[in-house]
């Protein structure tokens, strides 16, 4: 599995965007995103989903977590925003 890396910059309005879920365990231990100050980890159904009006760099993609459920997920590192 090829792990790609990415900026994507957000352009909607404040607030969780129902694709993406806090998965704080994705960046905790990924040193360039956090050398940049992206420190909250994010899950989201597709590469395109953003979680907040805030950076994010992709980070990588993982198997999805749920029974039953199949295909990848990508896995965020995103700048900290209150409300988010």
């Amino acid at each position: 599995m090829k792990f790609t890396q990415a900026f994507v910059i957000a352009s909607m309005s404040l607030g969780v965007m129902a694709g993406c879920r806090s998965a704080p365990e994705v960046c905790k231990s990924d040193v360039g995103p956090i050398s940049r100050g992206l420190t909250n980890g994010w899950v989201c159904d597709l590469p395109e989903d953003l979680p907040c009006q805030t950076t994010c760099e992709i980070t990588g993609e993982r198997q999805r977590s749920e029974p039953g459920t199949v295909g990848m997920e990508t896995m965020k590192c995103c700048k900290p925003q209150p409300g988010c």
